[in-house]
């Protein structure tokens, strides 16, 4: 049974907010999402704060190394499921991880397209499974089955933002859920993981887990660590399956022994204890901005190239003053560079250390009395504490818009660091 499958069709048709909507359908802890577009559209720019999207968005373009990695994303992923996004172009590059896909999900607003990315899919021996016409204002509808298993339908209202209920959705889910249940087998890694993401948010008591970080929100952080105060004890501990890379970094930060987090292309990741200073050094692979305030510092990057892990023995984080909180801000993968560089800011003497997390910008918030984040906070993002004192753990703090733009362009991959006074 198919089981990498990629969901296409031309741009402007909703596949993002689809897959959005359709990921809520299954079983969280056994799919993984591949961005495999270099749009800058991560996992929580469908669901977090539109305005903070517009200002923090990076879009990139595909290159040979972006599509090598997301072959190899893509190729050795062990998960029962694994669901690619794709661009809207039919592309040479596409052409290439539609080759290492074994299904497909049509979904287009355009008659002509669906029946051009039909035969995209076939000349690269990828089987349909869904033909969804895409409308905004019309009503959902499962159309007559043809007898050949492929599942068509109109669906409507792929607004980002928005949650749907479609007997369409659910056909497809479904489906979905019927390639989990035959490739659920336990793997390698998850037997000796030392900490089980999965079985984590069931202790913590998470109640919805249908988010792509398995519903682990700021207020989560303490009582997870709490929960595995044991793993302290051991020299070497595995991490699998946290989603959340606020966790991962409380995880990298907390624990005094070596830490590996697990990738699903890589495996386990041993996170390298690095020391901070001068002005760092990005590897050709990061550019750094930092920002001195009077409260915190604020330790920016952005990615040049996809980071990987021998970039990852060679990135030196710029050095700081130790006796302010550090606040990094980053949203693009992969967590295990987060958390490494939280660990070593930590280590170094930082009171504590912050982490922009801007999955928190749409939702309302415990600790603002049930209101959203955006509507209390319009002009600033929000921050989670993910190490200092264990009664700051946690704790969600805001950061301006302004300090989350980058004014100054790429000029080249060799850029190490751009200084801003405050």
């Amino acid at each position: 049974m198919q089981r990498k499958i990629i969901v296409c069709g031309p741009p402007h048709s909703g596949k993002s907010v689809f897959l959005a909507n359709l990921m809520r359908q299954l079983p969280p802890d056994s799919f993984y999402l591949a961005f495999a577009a270099p749009d800058g559209e991560w996992h929580w720019s469908n669901y977090g704060d539109q305005d903070l999207v517009k200002v923090v968005r990076q879009k990139g373009k595909f290159s040979p190394d972006f599509v090598n990695n997301m072959i190899d994303v893509i190729r050795r992923n062990e998960q029962p499921l694994v669901l690619v996004d794709t661009g809207g172009v039919r592309s040479a590059e596409n052409a290439t991880i539609f080759e290492v896909c074994d299904g497909c999900i049509i979904l287009s607003s355009k008659p002509e397209e669906t029946v051009a990315w039909r035969e995209f899919a076939r000349e690269h021996s990828v089987q349909i499974i869904a033909e969804l016409d895409s409308v905004l204002h019309s009503t959902c509808e499962l159309y007559a089955d043809h007898g050949d298993r492929v599942i068509r339908g109109r669906i409507s209202g792929l607004e980002r933002g928005h949650t749907i209920k479609s007997p369409v959705l659910e056909a497809v889910a479904e489906l979905l859920r019927e390639i989990i249940r035959e490739n659920a087998e336990f793997t390698l890694a998850e037997m000796q993981a030392h900490i089980n993401g999965a079985v984590l948010v069931q202790r913590l008591g998470v109640e919805d887990t249908h988010d792509p970080y398995l519903g682990v929100r700021p207020e989560h952080l303490r009582r997870a660590l709490r929960l595995t105060t044991t793993a302290r004890e051991l020299e070497l501990v595995r991490i699998w399956n946290v989603r959340a890379s606020i966790l991962a970094s409380a995880y990298a930060t907390s624990l005094p022994g070596q830490v590996e987090l697990y990738d699903v292309k890589l495996g386990y990741v041993r996170l390298p204890e690095v020391v901070p200073q001068g002005e760092g050094d990005g590897a050709g692979a990061v550019e750094w901005e930092v920002i001195e305030l009077p409260e915190f510092t604020v330790v920016k990057w952005r990615n040049l190239r996809f980071v990987t892990v021998d970039d990852l023995n060679r990135l030196t984080p710029p050095g700081v003053d130790t006796t302010k909180p550090v606040v990094l801000v980053n949203q693009e993968p992969p967590m295990w560079v987060h958390a490494t560089f939280a660990r070593a800011y930590f280590r170094a003497g930082c009171p504590w250390v912050g982490q922009f997390w801007p999955m928190e910008s749409a939702r309302p918030q415990p600790q603002l009395g049930g209101r959203r984040w955006d509507e209390v906070h319009p002009f600033a993002g929000p921050a989670v504490v993910v190490a200092g004192p264990e009664e700051k753990v946690g704790e969600v703090f805001p950061i301006s818009f302004n300090l989350l733009q980058w004014d100054t362009p790429v000029v080249s991959v060799s850029g190490d660091k751009i200084v801003h006074g405050s």
